[in-house]
């Protein structure tokens, strides 16, 4: 809850202190481990950091710098391709919960 709450949005994260820990903790401890998952599932945010109408504009900010870009060769992005394609990947993330 404190990850949640510090703004932790990796399902990595999540997926290594559910298993790692308390899925862990909860079968040495002799409770039934599936309890510990649906314990875990209640922390992991379910909330978007972009909405869908800051996703769309952010996207099409991203694509349309991304036309404008002059390639040099069609068989590798420049720097600045790969920034903006670092932009969509990351507005992506930020358009889907952790608890997807």
């Amino acid at each position: 809850m404190a990850a949640n709450r510090l703004g932790v949005r990796s399902v990595t994260f999540y997926t290594l202190v559910g298993i790692g820990g308390i899925w862990v903790s909860f079968f040495y401890s002799g409770i039934h481990p599936s309890i510990a998952g649906i314990l875990l599932s209640f922390t992991i945010p379910a909330t978007y950091r972009l909405d869908r109408k800051q996703f769309i504009n952010r996207m099409s900010g991203l694509v349309s710098r991304l036309k404008q870009t002059k390639t040099i060769d069609t068989r590798f992005n420049t720097h600045r391709e790969d920034q903006l394609l670092h932009g969509i990947r990351s507005a992506g993330d930020k358009a889907r919960t952790p608890l997807q």
